[in-house]
């Protein structure tokens, strides 16, 4: 019999999270307490469908009755099931689902997933079977492809002792799959989940840790350990990475739009004034877009790094990515960090200015040792030391205390 670790989709990573959860399961199930991000009505939603399922004395008893299909409907619904397009099928169409898988059941109604004994291959392909064959959720009138978290969610409180809830968030990032993988072969992942998973159960015995509210069941204690080793590593979704950045990008976005009030760049607020038609014009804009919206915010909260992507300053100018060799020399270029309004840092400025050892990363914050003589009597000002490194995709800003540049207070 084959193990996870001989299937396609076993990433190498899996391994170590394993073998990390197996020796911290109770640390990661009282993170799981301390920190989980389930909400109460979440909560009471399983303890109501749970305390239906055993009032049944097996789980095709339990399928067959209407009430309890719509508890686990209900249920569905608050753990966020039918999301993002998509939505769960009629409450009648639900039930008949139910009442088509109550054949099968039989087989499985008395099996665990934390023992040693079962037949752990023949035993998932069964509850895959149960998963493929039952339709809860359509997208634009369709049923869905993949239908792992929709299906095992539901398994769960049909077979508490056997089926451990899977997602997106927390499953899939546990086991390392990208989101075309997990989408597209929903197979391959639910047998690498469900051979680890039992193979992780015989080793730690997570009924031992059963008892009241998320702590029902086995295999929801294993996913509770699975939720809480993410939360303590910091491992998150693609999907939350995404929509971070797509955030980001929108803020940025809507700046661009704040600062270059047309399409050639001339500023409504005078923030960054470019001239409308002269040699430069278009990297004269990309530079004055990002210190306005990259660096000065960055400086202002007190980061320690400043990265941009060329691609996001392409779409926010709108160059409809044609311009994209400009943007990075641009930002190459050494007027960059040393802005023509700003371009009088003379000779003798440099020497008045006492040379300093490199510092530690500040990313552009004043350097209190570096104080600019007031040579024109014009305007305060306060030095700062940075310089821009190589960006084929991105630009970092370094301190650098050899490469003084004066910024307007």
């Amino acid at each position: 019999m084959p193990t996870w670790r001989e299937l396609p989709l076993a990433k190498p990573v899996l391994k170590v999270r394993l073998r990390d959860l197996s020796t911290s399961f109770s640390e990661c199930v009282e993170a799981f307490r301390n920190l989980g991000p389930f909400s109460g009505s979440q909560l009471d939603a399983h303890l109501k469908a749970l305390r239906q399922r055993a009032g049944f004395q097996s789980a095709s008893d339990a399928v067959r009755n209407p009430e309890f299909a719509d508890a686990v409907r209900d249920l569905l619904r608050h753990w966020g099931v039918g999301a993002r397009g998509a939505e769960l099928v009629s409450s009648g169409a639900f039930r008949a689902e139910f009442a088509d898988i109550a054949p099968k059941l039989a087989a499985l109604d008395q099996v665990r997933i934390d023992d040693p004994t079962i037949d752990v291959l023949s035993v998932a392909s069964k509850v895959w079977d149960l998963i493929s064959s039952m339709c809860l959720v359509t997208k634009n009138g369709q049923p869905v492809k993949n239908r792992v978290v929709s299906g095992t969610k539901a398994l769960h409180h049909i077979l508490p002792e056997l089926v451990f809830p899977i997602d997106r968030e927390y499953t899939q990032t546990f086991f390392g799959w990208h989101n075309p993988e997990f989408q597209q072969n929903p197979q391959g992942c639910f047998m690498v989940a469900f051979l680890a998973l039992a193979d992780l159960a015989n080793t730690v015995q997570p009924g031992r840790l059963a008892g009241e509210g998320w702590m029902s069941s086995p295999t929801k204690i294993l996913d509770n350990a699975i939720v809480g080793y993410c939360v303590r590593q910091g491992l998150v979704s693609e999907s939350t990475r995404h929509a971070k950045n797509k955030r980001v990008h929108d803020k940025a976005l809507k700046r661009a739009k704040e600062i270059f009030g047309d399409a050639r760049g001339q500023s409504r607020k005078g923030i960054a004034v470019v001239p409308k038609n002269h040699h430069g014009s278009y990297a004269d804009r990309v530079r004055a877009f990002v210190m306005d919206v990259y660096i000065e915010p960055a400086r202002t909260s007190g980061q320690t790094e400043v990265r941009v992507r060329a691609g996001d300053v392409d779409k926010a100018l709108g160059f409809g990515y044609r311009r994209l060799p400009l943007i990075c020399a641009a930002l190459r270029a050494k007027n960059f960090s040393r802005p023509p309004v700003f371009d009088c840092l003379t000779k003798a400025v440099r020497q008045a200015v006492p040379v300093q050892p490199r510092p530690s990363l500040t990313n552009c914050l004043p350097l209190p040792t570096l104080h600019e003589p007031d040579l024109s009597g014009d305007w305060p000002c306060t030095i700062f030391a940075a310089r821009v490194g190589g960006i084929s995709r991105e630009t970092r800003l370094r301190p650098l205390a050899c490469d003084v540049i004066r910024w307007q207070v």
